[in-house]
């Protein structure tokens, strides 16, 4: 045998073959560690609130202060919402049935501008020191900068990602709808959880739907 056959098939080439097969399987155990804690769910998102109890009540009926905003559980009417893309709004008490039902729900506030910092937007923030002193949400958004409120199209372009985002994901179980008083762009929430920010966040809304959709103390088809 030459000396270049013994270099090719000796030890050097188990080394350089072996260091050629590391990396693939690396990179794929590194993938699979990456996937299980994806999957797993224990990797959260979000912030779960305390549960304020599941009781039906008449429409009308006094009851305590829900401990968020959009709420999470409480009290709640015996109507829930249907599955939906809307433009209009519901009371907090039907779409809470909704949330006990295991639907996730998407709201947005087109009043807030849109930040990546995560901050509340200034037209919110304006909002909240005028209506203290006893002001409408009239007054106070009329007072804001025309730059701090959001374009009509801006506006658009949000429902349109949110109706594409349901759409895509299925509208099952699933409500978008706009909510005036939310304190800042968009609100996810499902039975005692909420996960709230000022941005269109795709990943970050698909991820809470899989996590939490059809995970309500009350099971149903639809």
């Amino acid at each position: 045998m030459s000396k270049k056959d013994k270099k090719s098939s000796g030890p050097g080439k188990i080394q350089r073959t072996a260091k050629r097969l590391i990396l693939p399987l690396v990179i794929a155990a590194l993938s699979i560690a990456f996937l299980k804690w994806l999957l797993s769910p224990t990797s959260t998102v979000g912030e779960s609130i305390p549960i304020q109890g599941r009781d039906h009540i008449k429409v009308g009926v006094s009851h305590a202060p829900y401990n968020s905003n959009p709420p999470t559980s409480g009290p709640h009417y015996e109507e829930p919402v249907a599955a939906g893309v809307y433009s209009t709004e519901y009371a907090d008490e039907n779409l809470l049935h909704s949330l006990e039902h295991g639907y996730v729900i998407i709201s947005y506030n087109c009043a807030v501008k849109e930040s990546k910092s995560g901050s509340l937007g200034p037209v919110t923030e304006l909002a909240g020191k005028v209506l203290a002193h006893g002001e409408t949400e009239a007054t106070a958004s009329s007072q804001a900068s025309p730059s701090a409120i959001i374009r009509d199209e801006d506006c658009h372009r949000l429902e349109d990602d949110l109706k594409s985002l349901a759409e895509k994901i299925k509208v099952w179980k699933l409500i978008v709808t706009p909510r005036k008083n939310l304190d800042v762009r968009i609100a996810l929430t499902s039975w005692g959880r909420i996960d709230k920010f000022n941005g269109m966040a795709g990943s970050r809304i698909e991820r809470f739907i899989k996590l939490y959709r059809d995970q309500g103390p009350e099971k149903t088809p639809n």
